[in-house]
């Protein structure tokens, strides 16, 4: 369905916003990127292609054959030498200008507080005002979902993430490969580990191929998360 969309579309209408511009002096980052893989090819036009990730030099390590989301993490994170892991979908693609960008905020955190850092890229947030309300930056297919960031995240999607290579935040196996991003905001929230969560606005694009149907193992993992906070609305 994606690919009739995509080739008969009679007229598209572009809708861009200049990317903000990094210091030029911020030329690397420590930086591993984990990419759980089940399509080559998809992993090497979008994650392997990105200029961002180029531009800092980080080091990518792909992940094939996981079981879970926990299982790629913790693979990926074992061959990990940097300070930092994004750990992200194979369909991502990080525009030039995004890895500076990343750069910047993760040069913002302190040493001793890299381990309790999260930070997603969309999601939902509490705002200057109190609100809960979305945030973040990501072309999604052919959408730009464009919001402020928010410094105290409550549920963040998975398709990209950061944690520090030492992190206290562990990924449910009972999740499967949905809601853990989710799962670890809340978490965070409820005092089980001592967190900075947060949503960054760091341009990416979201290249799916589905065409944004929901998988019954969604589903599957929403139900597993109400379990786990039964007091969730």
């Amino acid at each position: 369905d994606t690919c009739e969309y995509n080739i008969l579309s009679y007229q598209l209408i572009v809708d861009c916003v200049k990317s903000p511009q990094a210091d030029r002096a911020v030329l690397t980052a420590p930086v591993t990127v984990v990419v759980p893989v089940n399509r080559p090819s998809q992993f090497e036009l979008n994650v392997a292609r990105s200029p961002g990730l180029a531009e800092i030099g980080a080091e990518i390590v792909a992940v094939q054959g996981a079981a879970d989301a926990a299982h790629a993490l913790t693979t990926g994170a074992g061959g990990a030498t940097k300070r930092w892991i994004l750990y992200c979908h194979q369909d991502v693609y990080f525009p030039q200008g995004s890895g500076r960008l990343l750069a910047e905020l993760l040069a913002s955190i302190p040493e001793e507080e890299a381990r309790y850092a999260l930070i997603g890229f969309a999601g939902l947030g509490v705002d200057r005002q109190g609100r809960v309300s979305r945030a973040g930056l990501v072309v999604d297919r052919f959408s730009r979902f464009d919001c402020p960031e928010s410094a105290q995240a409550i549920s963040m999607d998975e398709f990209a993430i950061v944690i520090g290579a030492e992190s206290v935040h562990q990924i449910d196996p009972s999740l499967g490969w949905h809601a853990w991003a989710s799962d670890l905001c809340l978490a965070a929230q409820r005092g089980r580990r001592a967190a900075r969560v947060l949503i960054a606005r760091v341009p990416m694009f979201h290249n799916s191929f589905n065409d944004a149907s929901v998988p019954p193992a969604l589903h599957a993992s929403i139900q597993a998360l109400f379990r786990k906070y039964p007091d969730l609305d």
